[in-house]
Parts: structure tokens; C-alpha cells; sequence
């Protein structure tokens, strides 16, 4: 696995390529949000990377939108669908993990497993080679699930 400061280098230079490619301006607002993201420990929200942003940037939300949707695209970020919100987090270089994300309260924790990512590795894939591998279950966590129960007794014995 890539050290942290490689990744956060390798990502920089993979957009820093694409922004040349595509003849679009380097600004430091996308490089802001990517460290922001590659810095953070947990996923993050379009507010939660507009409210960080904007203490130190005046950035508007359409900036964070729009860079959110081009690192996503880069496969730089990877998008969550927690609940009623969206949340980012930083993929590039994390081939033997995966995440857990309750689909009710959006609590995310991240696992450690070879054995997720060899079962993608060592498929074969038409005209395709794979790159990079993030992996997510969906579902509900322990307390959700007791509070849903709890929930439909207190319904059933009403």
C-alpha cells in the first residue's frame, strides 16, 4: 500500500493532468478540497466540505459541486449515498479496504480484507483493467436496527 504523502501526490498530479488535458484552469480551490478530503478521516458532505472551505476560501458552493462531480469522475473520490445525504471520501490507493455505510443513520466504518479485493483482482474482465477497487456495503448498523425494533414494539403493543 502507498504511504499517505504518495498518494496525496500521485492524486495532485493526476488531476493536475487532467486539468491540462482538458485545458481548464488550476486553481487552488479543487487542490484545497482534494487535500481537505484526502486529509479527513471521515466522509464528508457537500455542506460539511463548503462550510470547512469557506473559512479560509471564498468559494461558492457551485465550486464544490463541480469539483466534487471531477474528482469523482477522476476516481479520485468516491461517493456515498448515506440516508438523505451524499458523502465523499478520499479511495484513491485503499485496494484492501472496504467501507460499511448504514443506509438509515449513515455511519460509515472501514475494514482491512485481502480477501475482498483479491475476489475483484483476480476476476477476468473483458478489454478491462482494473485500476483501483473500493468496495461498499449498504445496510443498516446494530443500533439502527435495535431502535427499529424497539420502535415496532412500542407500534405493535400500542
Amino acid at each position: 500500500m502507498m504511504a499517505v504523502a504518495d498518494i496525496k501526490i500521485t492524486v495532485k498530479l493526476i488531476l493536475d493532468r487532467y486539468i491540462k488535458d482538458h485545458n481548464m484552469r488550476r486553481t487552488p480551490e479543487r487542490e484545497a478540497i482534494l487535500d481537505l478530503i484526502y486529509d479527513s478521516e471521515e466522509l464528508l458532505t457537500h455542506k460539511d466540505i463548503y462550510d470547512k472551505m469557506h473559512d479560509t476560501f471564498h468559494v461558492s458552493k457551485a465550486t464544490v459541486y463541480n469539483t466534487l462531480t471531477l474528482l469523482s469522475t477522476l476516481g479520485l473520490v468516491v461517493k456515498h449515498v448515506t440516508g438523505n445525504d451524499i458523502k465523499f471520501e478520499a479511495c484513491f490507493g485503499q485496494r484492501d479496504n472496504f467501507i460499511t455505510v448504514c443506509t438509515r443513520c449513515g455511519k460509515a466504518l472501514h475494514y482491512e480484507s485481502k480477501n475482498v479485493s483479491s475476489a475483484f483482482t483476480n476476476a477476468r474482465y473483458k478489454r478491462f483493467h482494473p485500476e483501483q477497487i473500493v468496495a461498499t456495503i449498504y445496510g443498516i448498523c446494530s443500533a439502527c436496527q435495535s431502535r427499529e425494533t424497539r420502535e415496532l414494539k412500542k407500534k405493535h403493543n400500542s
